[in-house]
């Protein structure tokens, strides 16, 4: 008999707290998702799901509104941060590719820089001759061939 009370008092406790989880299971599927845990596997049960037939196979409740909340405010104070992490280091990226590619131009273009600056002179120097030559008198042309010795072309 002392065995039969001893499960009568067990039995007893385990209706207050199948009452009890009862109680937050009901007032938990209509707002939040619910985490049921049976062993091993976790499962979900979403809002307007009854989570006793859960409860009846042996499983527990593990996370109802309670649990959501605190993770909610986590996931928000988390968020920007993170958006403002990804932003940083696409600028970064694209900063650097800037400066890498006008480096880079600025390193090949450097020779042909240089050799236009050398050649600039010269071309200013061809064009005032040429601009000369279009405005010399035929007696100037005739002393200029003289002078030059040009190899004369046949006409």
């Amino acid at each position: 008999m002392a065995g039969d009370l001893g499960a009568g008092a067990a039995e007893a406790v385990g209706v207050g707290r199948v009452r009890e989880v009862e109680g937050e299971a009901m007032s938990t599927t209509t707002a939040a998702v619910v985490v049921v845990r049976c062993g091993r596997d976790l499962s979900l049960l979403l809002p307007g799901q009854h989570p006793l037939a859960a409860l009846e196979d042996g499983c527990e409740l593990i996370g109802a509104e309670a649990g959501v909340e605190p993770w909610r405010i986590e996931e928000q104070r988390r968020y920007w941060p993170g958006v403002a992490y990804r932003w940083i280091a696409a600028l970064a990226f694209a900063l650097l590719s800037a400066v890498a590619v006008g480096s880079s131009y600025a390193w090949i273009a450097k020779p042909y820089a240089a050799e236009l600056e050398t050649l600039r002179p010269r071309a200013e120097l061809g064009l005032l001759v040429e601009q000369r030559m279009n405005t010399m008198t035929p007696a100037e042309r005739r002393q200029l061939d003289a002078l030059m010795k040009w190899k004369r072309v046949a006409r």
